[in-house]
């Protein structure tokens, strides 16, 4: 990993605000879909850690 990128990264808030508002969006939406569809509650689980996962990599990528 480049240490320097990713303190530039968290030095950076409006980058940062951004994608967490996208996640949070992303979780609020899918426990709502959850809620009113009855998926199985694994696979929400799934979905939430390849999201952030996936967030992990945008992020230090």
């Amino acid at each position: 990993m480049d240490y320097q990128k990713n303190y530039l990264y968290f030095k950076n808030p409006r980058k940062f605000n951004v994608w967490w508002l996208i996640f949070f969006l992303l979780v609020a939406g899918g426990l709502g879909y959850v809620t009113f569809s009855g998926l199985n509650p694994y696979t929400l689980i799934g979905y939430i850690l390849s999201g952030v996962f996936l967030l992990i990599g945008i992020a230090f990528g």
